[in-house]
């Protein structure tokens, strides 16, 4: 998510168009869920989450547990 942004601050700054920058980069090695699920999104203003923290502390949680009892 970090490198995402750090990206479209350069293309802006760089006077690059940001959601052509991202349709160039979307499918090879800087590709990413972060990329291909927000980038667009944060261009157009959207800042709404797509994922809450307290459901990854959820599922971590559940990570934790599992290790636990499987004594690893």
């Amino acid at each position: 998510m970090i490198g995402l942004v750090e990206s479209m601050l350069y293309a802006e700054r760089a006077g690059l168009d940001q959601k052509a920058m991202l349709e160039a980069i979307k499918n090879g090695a800087a590709g990413s869920f972060s990329l291909n699920s927000y980038g667009l999104r944060i261009v157009d203003g959207d800042m709404q989450p797509g994922f809450y923290v307290k459901h990854f502390v959820k599922d971590m949680e559940i990570a934790i547990k599992e290790t636990k009892s499987m004594g690893i």
